[in-house]
């Protein structure tokens, strides 16, 4: 994978010149949202795992990337070298021809429920220093999709152009299987995948309703900091709190309404958090949701 000797050398030619620069994002795919359940990606942000420094190369069945299964031999970890889509890290991977067989990539095994609905959301970035267009192949069971994106002259290491995508699957087995697969990167530069996102698509029976509510105490908190989460429900009914971060972690609290039908948790945010957090509550099987940003 060529690319990443460049990406070293740029980057510590960069050293101490302050804060990368904010992302520019290529939206490509944005159906109007359905209300959603929990991520059930494992480290969707790629976020846990070995340190990556500025980039670490992981070989076939690494265990450096929690939550995932590497395959090939042209995957790394991109850390500070490149700007991640959100958090701090991403993938890079490459195949410099159009036989999948020869692919690079990262898969896992999902936890499904058959018949459900599910909108698979991830962001892909083409190759910024060459600016030839990159085919990568998302497989959700038995359904396959190929996306080509080509990063514009002004894509830089620190200013990656990553592109949205979402479709919806809908679940036929217990278990289900998402790959990521570099399809063709000219040259054998890498592509980049980040922010992965399989979240059950809530029908009208499991939607919010009048029966369970959330309010938060502010829209947005610092990281390190406090968010505070009301709940209203039934008197003395179990709740399930699902708080469902950015870089694909996820902290549950299950817990009780007091004799009017209230619940407040006080939850301490990560130190190094930072995006769009989703909130969700379960009261006998009635959901509500919220979101906040922590910055």
């Amino acid at each position: 994978m060529k690319a990443i000797v460049l990406v070293r050398g740029v980057a510590a030619l960069c050293m101490g010149l302050g804060a990368l620069a904010p992302l520019s994002h290529h939206v490509l795919a944005d159906p109007a949202a359905p209300p959603l359940g929990p991520n059930i990606v494992v480290n969707g942000g790629f976020e846990r795992g070995a340190d990556p420094g500025e980039a670490l190369a992981v070989q076939a069945g690494s265990p450096f990337v929690t939550g995932w299964t590497i395959f090939g031999n042209e995957v790394h970890v991109y850390g500070t070298a490149v700007q991640a889509e959100e958090g701090g890290r991403s993938v890079a991977m490459a195949n410099d021809t159009t036989s999948i067989t020869t692919g690079s990539g990262v898969s896992q095994v999902l936890t499904t429920k058959i018949g459900q609905q599910y909108q698979v959301s991830f962001y892909q970035a083409g190759n910024y220093n060459d600016h030839g267009p990159s085919t990568l192949r998302v497989q959700v069971g038995k359904n396959s999709h190929d996306y080509t994106f080509q990063e514009d002259a002004r894509a830089t290491y620190k200013n990656i152009e990553w592109a949205h995508r979402v479709f919806t699957y809908s679940a036929i087995a217990a278990t289900t299987p998402i790959t990521f697969t570099a399809f063709y990167t000219p040259g054998n530069d890498p592509l980049q995948l980040d922010n992965v996102q399989v979240r059950a698509i809530l029908t009208s029976s499991t939607a919010p309703t009048a029966g369970v509510s959330i309010k938060l105490g502010a829209a947005t908190a610092m990281a390190g900091g406090s968010e505070t989460i009301s709940v209203t429900a039934t008197a003395a009914a179990a709740v399930t709190v699902v708080v469902d971060y950015p870089d694909g972690t996820q902290a549950v609290t299950q817990a009780r309404t007091d004799g009017t039908g209230h619940y407040t948790l006080v939850l301490t945010l990560p130190a190094k958090v930072s995006g769009k957090v989703h909130v969700l509550v379960d009261s006998a099987g009635t959901i509500a949701q919220a979101g906040f940003t922590v910055s």
